[in-house]
């Protein structure tokens, strides 16, 4: 037993004390079932959340109106949810009204997925189980809990997370299950934002099938529910543009696999997918770099432009987007894209990591002392300084400004 299941067993057993009921709930016993090591660990319990705060003095009520109470009990904070049932749902999102101080058995029947909707008692040992979760398990299917419409009018984003946990746990979708996703795959927006949708994607992305999960949001409809304007676009050809990235590395952010599902035509639409995905900044970016090395790389295959693959490859994005772009390319052409990348970043490192450091071999003060004041010209001749260094590979300040001293830009000065 873990360092945290312990902790979460003291509250549980602290509430068992206290005459209450009280389980272990939710993905960490299906991860513990599975014999996967998870951290995560929910209880849920008949006591309300003002019972649970009278006992556990470091609290916060988080979600009192669904009965939700985070625990802080020795450095470690738990999600302690009083057993409840959701009476109506209205926007496809979250119910509209629960009732608390229900039973563990309802609690389990308003849950998504049978094998996330079991108990565990770690005081017993005993397994809780009124939906099934421990047979779908064996069988290896994400099925929902009662008649899978209704469990996806009642919460959308459920049709991605049975995506998700399929993919993950490397299970099938049960097939009334994924016929109610098909059918209503149309309704994922506006009910759920983007930016739960674009949190299911980084999910999803943690595992080592993201490729396969996105083709299967293909086939179901979701996908191009996401992205528009794939709308047009069939699973095949999703399989095609995705052919290869099936073998990424982790580092590979999921934007950036998102990013190689459009055309060129799309590119307006790709430049706004960060912003489009309610993504943050840093993810933003990511975008931005992806298409200016892939721009390049057409270009210049070859890696001969020294003073714009210095520039690049100076970028902590950069392996991670060539990654990709070879990762797309027939064997021959991405074992020659990666022996001539070796060859330029040994070529070009000094170079790379000075521009890395931001550490111009020629600055403003070396111009000032040359009588240039400061302006847009000598922005000009900065650039001019930088651009020799590379391609004529300088090493010192002074190599430099001779250099530049030489170039007919200078003479303009």
């Amino acid at each position: 037993m873990s360092h945290t299941e312990k902790l979460a067993k003291e509250i549980v057993t602290e509430l068992k004390s206290k005459g209450f009921t009280a389980y272990f709930a939710g993905g960490f016993v299906r991860d513990k079932l599975l014999g996967v090591p998870s951290s995560d660990i929910d209880i849920a319990t008949d006591a309300l959340p003002e019972e649970i705060a009278a006992i556990f003095p470091e609290h916060f009520l988080v979600g009192a109106q669904f009965g939700v109470c985070v625990v802080r009990h020795k450095n470690h904070s738990f999600e302690v949810a009083t057993f409840r049932q959701d009476v109506a749902y209205q926007d496809g999102r979250r119910p509209s009204q629960v009732l608390l101080r229900s039973t563990p058995e309802e609690d389990a029947k308003r849950r998504d997925f049978t094998v996330n909707g079991m108990f565990y008692d770690p005081i017993s040992n005993d397994v809780i189980d009124y939906i099934g979760g421990q047979e779908d398990l064996k069988k290896g299917i994400i099925r929902t809990i009662g008649k899978a419409e209704e469990r996806f009018e009642e919460d959308r984003l459920r049709m991605i997370r049975a995506i998700r946990f399929a993919w993950r746990l490397g299970f099938q979708i049960e097939q009334k299950t994924k016929k109610a996703i098909l059918e209503l795959s149309h309704s994922l927006l506006p009910s759920v934002s983007m930016e739960r949708i674009w949190q299911e994607f980084q999910k999803i992305r943690q595992g080592p099938n993201f490729s396969h999960a996105l083709v299967e949001m293909s086939e179901l409809g979701l996908l191009s529910r996401c992205l528009p304007p794939l709308a047009k676009v069939s699973t095949e050809e999703i399989k095609a543009r995705l052919s290869g990235l099936e073998m990424v590395s982790e580092k590979v952010p999921a934007i950036l696999i998102l990013a190689e599902l459009f055309n060129p035509e799309d590119i307006p639409f790709v430049l706004g997918l960060g912003i489009y995905m309610r993504a943050s900044k840093d993810e933003t970016k990511w975008i931005e770099t992806h298409l200016e090395i892939k721009g390049l790389w057409q270009q210049d295959p070859q890696f001969q432009k020294r003073f714009e693959w210095s520039q690049l490859l100076a970028n902590k994005r950069a392996h991670s987007s060539l990654e990709v772009i070879f990762a797309k390319q027939p064997h021959d052409v991405k074992k020659r894209a990666e022996k001539n990348l070796v060859t330029c970043e040994l070529n070009l490192a000094p170079h790379i990591e000075r521009i890395h450091k931001k550490k111009p071999l020629c600055q403003a003060k070396d111009l000032q002392e040359l009588g240039i004041h400061p302006g847009k010209k000598m922005g000009q001749l900065l650039q001019l300084a930088e651009r020799l260094a590379i391609e004529h590979d300088l090493q010192s300040t002074e190599e430099v400004i001779q250099k530049l001293l030489q170039d007919p830009t200078w003479e303009d000065t």
